[in-house]
């Protein structure tokens, strides 16, 4: 009796290994599943619903995403295309498509699975339907993106966008 509780502790302890490494790569693939840097092709839907705006009114916006992924070796490209609602004013609002945005980040090696940084061109082309849905221009800029997955409930991200610069005259302000 006393020989086979040592036999089942022993596979216990044999396996255990096994278990917190399956567990381990579940989480760290659940991080990478909110990483705007992850290096693996991906297609996402995203909305951001805004349900309170500052000013006169009860007024909401909302932006639906279409986002796309593609790494090419040590850079990624991420295009993201927005379908738009935003208030007008006095109670109304406009639909449409946005703008196109684009950037594409060369991926440094930071050593650590959990954490990626990455730095490049951000590009914006005028695909609004509207005029209120977008800028109404080109845009050239930089971006810098980190983002942290170290815990496997709580990750963060930071960009730090360049301002971008117009390479085409627009009639409105910048």
């Amino acid at each position: 009796m006393k020989a086979r509780g040592i036999r089942i502790l022993m596979i216990c302890v044999a396996c255990c290994p096994a278990l917190i490494l399956a567990q381990e790569q579940q989480m760290s693939a659940e991080a990478q599943a909110n990483n705007p840097l992850a290096n693996f092709q991906a297609f996402n839907l995203q909305n951001y619903y805004i349900p309170e705006l500052s000013g006169p009114g009860d007024q909401t916006a909302n932006s639906f995403f279409l986002r796309y992924a593609q790494p090419f070796g040590k850079w990624l490209m991420r295009a993201s295309l927005p379908f738009n609602r935003f208030p007008t004013g006095s109670g109304t609002s406009k639909s449409g498509v946005g703008d196109l945005d684009a950037f594409f980040a060369y991926l440094f090696d930071t050593g650590t699975p959990t954490r990626s940084f990455g730095v490049g061109p951000q590009f914006v082309v005028p695909t609004a339907s509207e005029d209120e849905t977008g800028a109404g221009k080109y845009q050239l800029g930089g971006a810098a993106v980190y983002f942290d997955a170290a815990s496997p409930f709580f990750q963060w991200a930071d960009c730090l966008p360049g301002v971008p610069m117009s390479v085409a005259t627009a009639t409105g302000p910048m």
